[in-house]
């Protein structure tokens, strides 16, 4: 499933920082995203908290299924950096497929493969999911339109709201687009692409008309506005801010 925008204003001049860099100062800064992506899950557990996990400590006083979350985020993550370290980072079905294998575990009722049923969406009365039959041709057939920009910007946040709509997987759908985003951004030598905890309302409200409407150009506006980081040697910053 397709869909479309008039939105353009996409960053286009920017000299490309080294991969190396980008993925050091995101190791630095990888508790605040696992954290944000959280958030948009409605997860409690604070940054500090998910330091200690990171550091592989357990919590207490937590759900266990909030904590499930939050490793399953981490691996994820480590899968998605060493793979960008080594230069084997691929937009495909296959390395999605790894992504969710990883942030669905426990969690989806299947993790690793496409849905193999029909789905809907919170809130988003007029959206009606592509047949679970026609996942893996929808996949192969427009992920070339997907990621077919000049722009490594334009092409990862097309894959986000691509995912986001097509609702391939049986939960975490979202996650799973904003880490092949992130990973589209990052070996093109851009940065980061993160929601902040503070737009989740706002974010929360677009998503649920661009998936009522297949019109993208203002969840398209917020995210380059919000949520795209700019990492270089000297410096990091969201560029719309």
């Amino acid at each position: 499933m397709l869909f479309e925008y008039g939105f353009k204003d996409f960053p286009q001049e920017y000299k490309p920082t080294d991969v190396g860099i980008i993925l050091q100062k995101i190791k630095h800064m990888l508790p605040e995203y696992i954290y944000d992506t959280a958030r948009i899950e409605n997860n409690p557990i604070t940054i500090p908290e998910i330091k200690t996990l990171i550091d592989g400590i357990t919590i207490g006083g937590r759900k266990i299924t909030d904590v499930q979350q939050i490793l399953n985020l981490k691996e994820a993550w480590q899968f998605l950096l060493e793979n960008l370290k080594n230069s084997t980072f691929k937009v495909d079905k296959s390395f999605s497929d790894a992504i969710h294998s990883r942030v669905g575990k426990e969690e989806a009722v299947e993790w690793g493969v496409f849905r193999s049923g029909n789905i809907g969406i919170a809130g988003a009365d007029k959206y009606v999911c592509p047949d679970y039959r026609e996942l893996d041709g929808i996949y192969r057939n427009e992920i070339s339109w997907v990621i077919g920009s000049s722009s490594h910007v334009e092409n990862a946040l097309r894959y986000f709201l691509w995912g986001s709509i097509n609702q391939f997987y049986w939960d975490c759908n979202k996650r799973v687009s904003r880490m092949m985003a992130i990973g589209i951004l990052v070996s093109g030598g851009f940065g980061i692409f993160n929601i902040p905890a503070k737009h989740i309302q706002a974010f929360n409200t677009l998503m649920v008309e661009f998936y009522n409407t297949k019109k993208a150009d203002g969840i398209m506006e917020f995210l380059v506005k919000t949520s795209l980081k700019r990492i270089e040697r000297e410096k990091e910053y969201y560029i719309g801010i």
